[in-house]
């Protein structure tokens, strides 16, 4: 997706700050990762996520298209999304 208008971003609902710090650092993670919190942070409260692992794919506008696990919708949509984006200069 380089160069291409598509941003993947990581939400870590550990308890603890540090998990998601020592997380990033041991599994080398090289995508944006924020945390809520907890489990019952801002992001799982606004987006309803119940279970873990959660996959969410936002349009431009921020509304959900697709929430499940990864897989071949998954990237389906994401494809879509992305043409659409560059098509209309999103």
């Amino acid at each position: 997706m380089e160069g291409r208008p598509f941003v993947f971003l990581g939400v870590n609902c550990d308890n603890e700050k540090e998990t998601l710090q020592q997380v990033s650092f041991r599994q080398e993670l090289n995508w944006q990762n924020w945390w809520n919190g907890g489990s019952s942070g801002p992001f799982t409260s606004r987006y309803g996520v119940k279970s873990w692992p959660t996959t969410l794919v936002l349009d431009a506008n921020g509304v959900v298209r697709y929430r499940g696990r990864p897989g071949p919708e998954m990237e389906q949509t994401v494809e879509m999304l992305v043409r659409k984006a560059e098509k209309t200069g999103l």
